[in-house]
C-alpha cells in the first residue's frame, strides 16, 4: 500500500461555489459594494481558520467475485455499486481531506445577525475548500500515474452513497490513517471535525 499524507493544502478558494452555496449568483444575485465587502471579509475570516490536511492511499485489486470486491491487506468491500465503478480498474484510490478544528468553533458560535452570517459562510467555504482538496489530491495523484499510463476515473464514490454502506467509512478511515491528522470516527462513523471527507477512486 502506498499511503501518503499532506500536511499542508494550498489551493485557490473556489469562490464562484462558495457563493454559490450561500445562493448568490453572478448572473441573477447582484450585492452591493458594501455588501460584497462584508462577504469577502466572511470568506477571508473563514479561510484563515482553516488548516488544510490529507492523505491518499492506492491499494490493490485482488480479486473480483460475483458478491464482493478483495484488495489488498483483505480489506472486503460488498457493494454492487463499488463493483460497477471499479469494474475495469486494477487499483482504488483512497483519499481523504480535514479543514481542522478551529473552523469549526466559527460555524458553531455566535448568536447575534453578524455572529450567525460568520457562521453561515464559514460553513459554506469549509463545505467547498474541502471538496476542493479532494479534488487537489486527486489531480496530483493522477500526475503522477500517468507517467505509468495509469488513470484515475473522474467520478468518486464515498462511504455512504447507494449500497456502499457508511460502516466502510472504518475501513477509509484505517487505510488513510485519519487519526494522524486529528481526525476522530464516531460510533456512528461521522468523522469528526465534521467538515472532513472521503472518497474512492477507481484506476485503470
Amino acid at each position: 500500500m502506498d499511503l501518503e499524507f499532506f500536511e499542508s493544502i494550498n489551493l485557490s478558494p473556489p469562490k464562484d461555489k462558495i457563493y454559490l452555496r450561500l445562493k448568490y449568483s453572478k448572473d441573477k444575485t447582484k450585492l452591493s459594494q458594501a455588501e460584497l465587502a462584508k462577504f469577502e471579509s466572511y470568506i477571508d475570516f473563514a479561510l484563515d481558520k482553516i488548516n488544510l490536511q490529507g492523505s491518499a492511499a492506492i491499494i490493490s485489486i485482488k480479486e473480483k467475485t460475483d458478491s464482493e470486491i478483495i484488495l489488498e491487506g483483505d480489506i472486503v468491500i460488498k457493494s454492487n455499486s463499488i463493483k460497477k465503478f471499479l469494474i475495469d480498474c486494477k487499483s482504488v484510490l483512497f483519499m481523504g481531506a480535514t479543514t481542522g478544528s478551529d473552523i469549526m468553533k466559527v460555524i458553531s458560535s455566535g448568536s447575534g445577525k453578524k455572529e450567525l452570517e460568520k457562521s453561515v459562510v464559514a460553513d459554506a467555504v469549509a463545505s467547498e475548500v474541502v471538496d476542493a482538496a479532494l479534488g487537489w489530491i486527486a489531480d496530483y495523484k493522477a500526475r503522477i500515474l500517468r507517467r505509468e499510463n495509469r488513470f484515475i476515473t473522474q467520478q468518486r464514490f464515498s462511504a455512504g452513497y447507494g449500497d456502499f454502506d457508511l460502516s466502510y467509512q472504518k475501513v477509509i478511515y484505517n487505510v488513510l490513517n485519519l487519526a494522524k491528522l486529528g481526525v476522530q470516527l464516531k460510533e456512528s462513523y461521522i468523522l469528526k471535525p465534521e467538515k472532513t471527507v472521503t472518497a474512492l477512486c477507481g484506476i485503470k
